[in-house]
């Protein structure tokens, strides 16, 4: 069965916590996501395309390569490059005195 052989009077699936995320969590993923939303934006754009590419459409390098006719290696740098990028300009929107 899909929902248990229990009925209402199932003490133990009544106890259980629920899986779904917390109010404060979605909040804190939501600023998360904005806030990753703000650093791509900021990336210069030939940082930006090859990232997207690769680590949010799922190309392989080679595929991003073809499409921004560029070579293997340098999708492979540019992509190192954003993510380094990326990570120093959050860590710069997570210090308290940049908020």
């Amino acid at each position: 069965m899909i929902f248990g052989s229990g009925g209402l009077e199932d003490t133990e699936a009544l106890s259980a916590p629920d899986p779904s995320p917390s109010a404060e969590a979605g909040v804190l993923v939501d600023e998360q996501a904005m806030r990753l939303d703000r650093a791509i934006a900021r990336l210069p754009a030939p940082l930006k395309e090859p990232l997207l590419l690769t680590a949010f459409e799922g190309l392989s390098h080679h595929d991003a390569a073809q499409i921004l006719g560029v070579s293997i290696k340098t999708i492979e740098t540019r992509v190192y490059r954003a993510r380094k990028l990326l990570a120093e300009q959050l860590d710069t929107d997570m210090r308290p005195s940049a908020r």
